[in-house]
């Protein structure tokens, strides 16, 4: 008995309802293969329900506890998955006459970047950039003026310990300020001698 690994629900607008659409035991390698599997949940969304744009959510199962199943030879304790995971999301348009889907937005969970970037890429025409290293609203005036780059903190190579940092309580040293409270001796063997 192979129990799926990934499972596909669809929300078409009943409220608090997701429906189980497609349950695969393999993980998507990229987004063709994605959008495939996407393709196939929306064409039985369609022909169930008659639904043509959706929101989908790819959910993995996780291992949960040992069950009695029935495999081939006989009874055995097998783990049940019962807990899941939102590996992606897609807000997904399909159109049924070219038998295509439009995927308008989609999120992918950290294990599935790949195929994030093959989304972006593909669908969306953006590729991987990195941040630059200088933010834009200060690349102007560092430009204009290049010393600024090596005056702020930043141009530092490591921590200042000259500049000696604020005090919470500022005391001054010339008050004579009791510092709690101070017992007076008794000096009542003092007072009888005079």
């Amino acid at each position: 008995m192979i129990l799926a690994l990934f499972t596909f629900y669809a929300y078409i607008g009943l409220r608090k309802t997701k429906i189980p659409v497609l349950s695969i035991d393999e993980a998507p390698s990229d987004w063709g293969r994605m959008k495939q599997l996407l393709t196939e949940v929306m064409t039985t969304v369609h022909i169930k329900h008659g639904i043509i744009e959706a929101q989908v959510t790819m959910e993995r199962h996780k291992s949960g506890k040992w069950t009695v199943v029935f495999s081939g030879q006989g009874y055995g304790t097998q783990k049940l998955r019962y807990k899941r995971e939102i590996e992606a999301f897609f807000k997904v348009r399909y159109s049924p006459k070219a038998d295509a889907v439009e995927v308008v937005r989609a999120a992918f969970s950290w294990n599935l970047n790949r195929i994030a970037q093959d989304f972006y890429q593909m669908e969306k025409g953006i590729q991987y950039r990195t941040p630059p290293l200088i933010p834009r609203q200060h690349m102007q005036s560092i430009l204009e003026n290049p010393k600024l780059l090596l005056m702020g903190p930043s141009g530092q190579r490591g921590v200042d310990y000259s500049i000696k940092p604020p005090q919470l309580y500022n005391r001054k040293e010339d008050e004579e300020t009791p510092r709690g409270y101070k017992r007076q001796p008794i000096l009542a063997h003092l007072r009888r001698k005079s």
